[in-house]
């Protein structure tokens, strides 16, 4: 046993995993997730698995605007808004160039 995580870290793990699968967790877990995945890979269109724009994400109903806009709202205070491809940090005006 590696014991890598504790009991506590492992749970909020797998409810982050189940987000991640479709499941039923709360909104907390789901903000969580949302976080995580754009942080990774950006917003993926579940059919093509093909990266998203913000803008195309939501207006296809795959993410609801007010959680995104929380989201990139913490990592424009915590330096900038993160681009998945390069894992930098870019300003608003940048990330909008890039089409993120």
């Amino acid at each position: 046993k590696l014991c890598l995580v504790d009991e506590k870290t492992a749970e909020q793990l797998i409810q982050i995993e189940k987000a991640q699968n479709g499941g039923q967790v709360d909104e907390v877990t789901k903000l969580r997730a949302l976080s995580y995945q754009l942080e990774m890979y950006g917003i993926l269109d579940p059919q093509t698995k093909q990266p998203l724009s913000v803008t195309e994400a939501v207006n296809r109903g795959l993410v609801e605007r007010d959680a995104l806009l929380s989201i990139l709202g913490k990592q424009v205070e915590a330096g900038g808004i993160i681009q998945h491809k390069s894992g930098l940090r870019l300003s608003v005006t940048n990330a909008l160039r890039h089409s993120l």
